[in-house]
């Protein structure tokens, strides 16, 4: 039904924008021979009561404006995953389109995914640390065949990891030990531990540390990354698959697990790369982040200096206004994510041991509640403009309906999955999962006509809008925007 609603609805666009003119013009038209600029034009073709261009706005400036900050949201928010060593430039360049596009047409995913993300990150880091301290005591003390020692994952602290002991100084040195600020420099190299020195020669040189001379210079510049503790970022780059089995042949294998970082933490076979060196491979820029933060603080403070001077809004500014909202909260999110890593930091490949998998990544039921709460904020921004003019009874119609349903469509699919949690779809009955696949290609396509619904007609209704659209609050102008 709503397919045909957006099929006809399509065809009477087009029709209206052949043969319509703007209703809301009063004022007399200006023949072009008496003109005296174009602007004193634009003015008069815009609104009546604009007399002062300073404080009127054009159709061109909402359009550019909205389609801006829309794009630039979208842009700086979207943080892939780690290419592989195997994808081309095309195939990198094809997942970014897709990536970015799918975030524009269901941004709720692209929340869920980020939400999802950093609660697995926020648990790893915990794991990690546990192993890296763990391991770090029993070299310390040399039991490595004894008891294992793990501390309690609750006294890590998940702001920042400083440790109160480093392998530079000796066992009864008075002066305070450094902190770690995760910039010393460091290659790729000092990011694997080899087992070239065994735990007790390890802790044979504590207390020599500083010696210029002899082995034990080496030794320490060897082991001193084993006091690196491990940040959310780095939990980050392990989720997006940051780092890369390589054989022997020096031929990508495939991307390391969070398992198989925890194992190989575990056994002191790899270490945490330098933040410097994380940075390095992000390329997130400064400038990006900047004109995003401020294109998109403009935008929401305009529409709220708009709201308390009484100033209609379009039905195109408050789509703009959900893109803003739910993309800010999904970049923050992302935050501590590297972005757009082209390059992987290669690990030597080795058999994998029979430890049990201590890190499970599905937790469907957070998912779920992650994707419930982007729903609801980017949906329910579309109500507000409910009681909005609309230029037609069915524009209004499909308005309102469009807006419900990007709201109801995704929750009746979400809660289609709550009584298959945990199983796949290839082990159901073969009529469970045809009526399966029915149901989720049945609401992706409603909601697909409705988002298109609610962008054409955020486009249609600027044929028609109120004057008072087109007057501005002069002092939002003074922010920087694009």
């Amino acid at each position: 039904m709503l397919l045909l609603l957006f099929s006809s609805y399509a065809f009477r666009l087009t029709t209206d924008l052949v043969g319509a003119a703007p209703s809301n013009i009063t004022a007399p038209l200006i023949p072009l021979a008496d003109s005296t600029s174009t602007s004193a034009l634009s003015i008069a073709l815009t609104s009546p009561t604009c007399h002062d261009i300073d404080g009127c706005r054009t159709l061109l400036d909402i359009i550019s404006s909205c389609l801006s900050t829309i794009f630039i949201c979208i842009w700086v928010a979207v943080h892939p995953d780690v290419s592989s060593p195997e994808d081309s430039w095309g195939n990198r360049l094809m997942k970014r389109v897709l990536a970015l596009f799918g975030t524009f047409l269901v941004p709720e995913g692209a929340f869920t995914v980020a939400v999802n993300q950093f609660a697995e990150a926020r648990k790893l880091l915990l794991l990690l640390e546990r192993e890296r301290l763990a391991h770090q005591r029993r070299w310390d003390g040399g039991l490595n065949d004894g008891p294992r020692i793990t501390p309690d994952a609750d006294t890590v602290s998940l702001a920042s990891y400083e440790t109160d002991r480093t392998l530079s100084s000796t066992r009864d040195a008075k002066t305070d030990p450094p902190k770690y600020s995760g910039e010393e420099d460091a290659s790729e190299q000092d990011t694997l531990v080899h087992s070239q020195f065994p735990p007790a020669s390890v802790a044979e040189t504590r207390g020599l540390i500083l010696t210029t001379t002899g082995n034990a210079w080496k030794r320490t510049k060897e082991m001193r990354p084993l006091d690196r503790p491990w940040t959310i970022t780095h939990a980050y780059f392990v989720i997006c698959e940051g780092f890369f089995f390589f054989d022997e042949a020096d031929k990508p294998v495939k991307a390391l697990s969070p398992n198989d970082v925890l194992r190989l933490v575990s056994d002191g076979s790899l270490v945490a790369p330098t933040l410097a060196e994380l940075k390095d491979k992000s390329k997130g820029d400064g400038l990006s982040k900047a004109l995003a933060i401020m294109q998109t603080l403009w935008f929401v403070t305009q529409c709220i200096a708009r709201r308390l001077e009484h100033l209609p809004m379009t039905q195109l500014e408050v789509m703009t206004l959900a893109y803003s909202t739910i993309t800010v909260v999904i970049y923050a999110f992302w935050w501590n994510k590297p972005l757009n890593v082209t390059c992987p930091i290669r690990v030597p490949e080795v058999p994998k041991s029979p430890n049990a998998e201590v890190f499970i990544l599905d937790e469907p039921g957070y998912a779920i509640a992650a994707a419930f709460l982007g729903i609801l904020l980017f949906g329910c921004v579309h109500l507000a403009a409910w009681h909005y003019h609309f230029p037609t009874l069915l524009e209004g119609l499909l308005w309102k309906v469009s807006s419900v349903a990007i709201i109801v469509i995704p929750f009746i699919a979400a809660l289609l999955m709550i009584p298959f949690d945990g199983d796949k779809p290839k082990q159901w009955p073969a009529l469970l999962r045809g009526l399966f696949y029915v149901a989720v290609g049945l609401t992706f396509g409603l909601y697909t006509a409705a988002r298109l619904i609610l962008f054409g007609i955020s486009f249609s209704t600027l044929r028609m809008v109120p004057s008072e659209v087109y007057q501005t609050v002069i002092w939002t102008q003074l922010i920087p925007h694009i």
